[in-house]
């Protein structure tokens, strides 16, 4: 009987793992958002600051659905 015992606590220890270990990584991730960045240093290099292509891409279309005027309304050059 003891022999079950013992099985039995550890197949629970053995089942339990996989939840303590999400829980480890769920409480890190939350120490690490309140704990802020890391690094703090200005940004060198070609598009340092400015992400160019896809960055320029959502502007865009952010500033066509905030405008009053329609897309349909473009000068006739």
């Amino acid at each position: 009987m003891r022999r079950h015992a013992k099985q039995n606590v550890l197949l629970t220890l053995w089942l339990l793992a996989p939840f303590a270990v999400l829980a480890m990584i769920v409480g890190w991730i939350f120490y690490s958002l309140r704990a802020g960045p890391k690094m703090d240093e200005p940004g060198v290099g070609a598009g340092a600051g400015d992400t160019g292509g896809a960055n320029a891409i959502g502007e865009m279309l952010k500033s066509d659905s905030n405008s009053d005027e329609g897309s349909d309304e473009q000068s006739d050059d």
